[in-house]
């Protein structure tokens, strides 16, 4: 029965068209990869074909591009502060998943872009 709802409701997304749209601001709440969480705060923005964010002493930002319920994130830029050590390494670590093609999905109340590396959780309203 379960999976008799979850399809009719997949099917009903495409006819009615439930897309989440990235825009506005939000919490970043964490990062999983590779069977691993990585509690990496900090905020992220998005409007336009645009984002901007901050994941604990630098800034970042770049291009993105969103249709349905994917989003492709480009490369984009980062200040080069000098922070303390294990900030900078969360933050790297960050960056370096936080570019390409992301599905969009809701979990619970959280949205979450996934790819086959990681899965970067937002909450939105901040």
């Amino acid at each position: 029965m379960k999976k008799i709802s979850l399809v009719f409701c997949m099917f009903m997304g495409l006819i009615f068209g439930n897309n989440i749209y990235l825009n506005g601001n939000y919490e970043l709440v964490g990062v999983q990869t590779d069977g691993a969480f990585f509690d990496i705060r900090g905020r992220i923005s998005f409007g336009g074909d645009g984002y901007s964010g901050s994941v604990g002493c630098n800034s970042f930002f770049g291009s993105m591009r969103q249709s349905g319920n994917v989003v492709e994130i480009g490369s984009g830029g980062a200040t080069r502060k000098a922070c303390e050590p294990n900030v900078m390494k969360l933050e790297q670590t960050f960056l370096n998943l936080f570019n390409g093609r992301f599905n969009i999905v809701l979990r619970g109340g959280d949205i979450v872009l996934y790819d086959k590396r990681a899965s970067i959780i937002l909450r939105s309203g901040f």
